[in-house]
């Protein structure tokens, strides 16, 4: 929870050195699901939820199907069986 607190406390700073003050309105976050218990995951979701004044985009990059369809949009990569992948919207 800390370390993706400090991620968006540094996007925030970044944004300052933008053009525009601003420029940026998405943030990334990859698999930072993955060391959390159930608990704290619920908790996080929250707090990516309430980001989204500041992030109008957030995309939450996750293998844990408890996270998959907890956000407005969900996209599912799913490889079928000749190895190709699709993707699938939600």
């Amino acid at each position: 929870m800390i370390a993706v607190s400090v991620r968006v406390a540094i996007s925030e700073y970044l944004m300052r050195f933008g053009p525009d003050g601003e420029s940026y309105s998405f943030l990334i976050l990859d698999e930072v699901f993955g060391s959390q218990d159930l608990e704290h995951r619920e908790k996080m979701i929250q707090m990516l939820r309430s980001l989204e004044e500041r992030f109008p985009q957030v995309i939450a990059i996750s293998h844990i199907s408890d996270v998959q369809g907890q956000f407005d949009n969900t996209l599912l990569v799913v490889e079928d069986e000749m190895g190709n992948s699709r993707v699938e919207a939600f």
